[in-house]
């Protein structure tokens, strides 16, 4: 079951009725996984792999340096689309 069916899901009333403003949290959380596979959002995830603090730079000394760089948003990405899924 991919996210919008169990948003729908979990929308629906006992009754059987989806719940009105259904479609705004549906917009909403579409919102959502659009920003979490964002640049931004894959840098921060890129960083936290590496563990660098927020204010430091990526280590740039050499090609092995831009390759973990490279390695690491592969990876934040990768970690991402598994939580969100392909849609």
């Amino acid at each position: 079951m991919n996210w919008e069916e169990q948003l729908i899901e979990a929308c629906t009333e006992t009754d059987g009725t989806i719940h009105p403003h259904t479609d705004h949290v549906l917009t909403g959380a579409k919102w959502m996984r659009e920003q979490l596979r964002t640049n931004e959002a894959v840098e921060r995830v890129a960083r936290a792999i590496a563990r660098l603090d927020p204010d430091e730079e990526w280590p740039n000394e050499n090609i092995i340096d831009d390759e973990y760089r490279d390695e690491c948003h592969e990876t934040a990405r990768a970690a991402i689309t598994a939580l969100l899924g392909d849609n």
